[in-house]
């Protein structure tokens, strides 16, 4: 069974905290020893890109950026601690738009790797997943990445997946996040 996720903003006012709480829930019935998951970005509700080069280049004392980052790993901490079930069985995690870029240099989704014991998957990845099949070993191959913003119309997501496969046309999925829809 392959979880996949994204788009939990978990610390934002927003966060349909319900609907997450259910998905942990549903996914923790599942057999523990035949359970992945693959996270899609955006766990969290830090700030976007551009936030994050406006903030960069503001000049903010040292002390404010560490207080920031202090906020930031205790945000980390408690989402983590929500998906402990996923420790040592999260296959990675993509980055998204809403991340943080700790001083260290590190980002919110790189520690949350970490911390589950996955892959930190960067803002696009091609994964070869194994599976046994009647005593066979398959490979599956996913191109999987957070997605972007910048369409107006209806089917500027499924676009984008398109866009994808003529990149990568040998994948047998496709995934891709971002616009909070299936």
């Amino acid at each position: 069974n392959l979880w996949i996720f994204g788009d939990v903003h978990r610390d934002a006012e927003a966060c349909d905290s319900k609907r997450w709480k259910w998905f942990l829930d549903k996914a923790k019935k599942d057999d523990p020893d035949n359970t992945y998951y693959l996270g899609m970005g955006d766990y969290n509700d830090y700030a976007s890109c551009s936030e994050q080069k406006a903030i960069k280049n503001s000049n903010l004392h040292e002390t404010t950026i560490e207080k920031f980052d202090k906020m930031v790993m205790s945000d980390v901490d408690l989402i983590t601690e929500e998906m402990e079930q996923m420790k040592g069985r999260m296959l990675g995690m993509i980055e998204g738009n809403h991340t943080w870029e700790f001083t260290n240099g590190k980002t919110a989704t790189g520690v949350m790797c970490e911390k589950m014991e996955a892959v930190y998957l960067g803002w696009l990845t091609h994964y070869t997943l194994t599976v046994g099949i009647h005593g066979k070993k398959i490979n599956v191959y996913i191109v999987a990445c957070h997605g972007k913003a910048g369409g107006k119309r209806i089917g500027t997501s499924i676009n984008q997946v398109e866009d994808m496969k003529a990149i990568f046309p040998a994948a047998d999925i496709y995934i891709m996040g971002h616009n909070h829809d299936r």
